[in-house]
């Protein structure tokens, strides 16, 4: 009976394990896509052509 009760609690605590793990990686792919849509695209053409000065406060 004590072997059946660590297998049992063992196969509950990989579900939960698993789940943990599923919920993180989906947080990570929004947070990534976050950052991607955060990200401005750059226009290399119009970059190269006007000169800027930034002033890092």
């Amino acid at each position: 009976m004590r072997i059946l009760y660590v297998v049992t609690n063992l196969r509950k605590e990989l579900i939960v394990m698993k789940k943990i793990f599923l919920i993180s990686l989906i947080v990570m792919a929004l947070g990534t896509a976050a950052a991607v849509e955060e990200t401005p695209t750059l226009n290399l053409a119009e970059e190269l052509m006007t000169p800027t000065i930034e002033i890092i406060a």
